[in-house]
């Protein structure tokens, strides 16, 4: 009984050893169209956030509805992502978005 259950750790062991825990995140940059301003942020789930967005979910968005993704950049983790977030934030959304055409 010992023998099966050890092995029933060991291969949860490995189980767990193999998968990837690190979720993807993406910076994305919106557009409103009503108040001809962009917005910049982060997420690990795109589709929901811009549902959020459009549906008066999120307060610092509900001006600007309907907004409209205009780009959208992968990164492998969290502290990666608000990294990007910040730089884009600080250089300026329209200045980053001219120099990366």
């Amino acid at each position: 009984m010992n023998e099966e259950r050890e092995l029933e750790q060991s291969d949860f062991l490995s189980l767990f050893l193999r998968i990837d825990y690190r979720m993807k995140y993406v910076v994305y940059i919106l557009w409103s169209e009503t108040l001809q301003q962009y917005y910049c942020v982060q997420t690990n789930n795109l589709d929901d956030r811009l549902h959020r967005h459009n549906s008066s979910q999120s307060k610092s968005t509900v001006r600007g509805i309907p907004w409209k993704v205009v780009a959208t950049i992968d990164v492998a983790n969290r502290s990666e992502a608000f990294r990007l977030e910040k730089k884009i934030k600080k250089r300026g959304i329209v200045r980053f978005l001219t120099d990366s055409q």
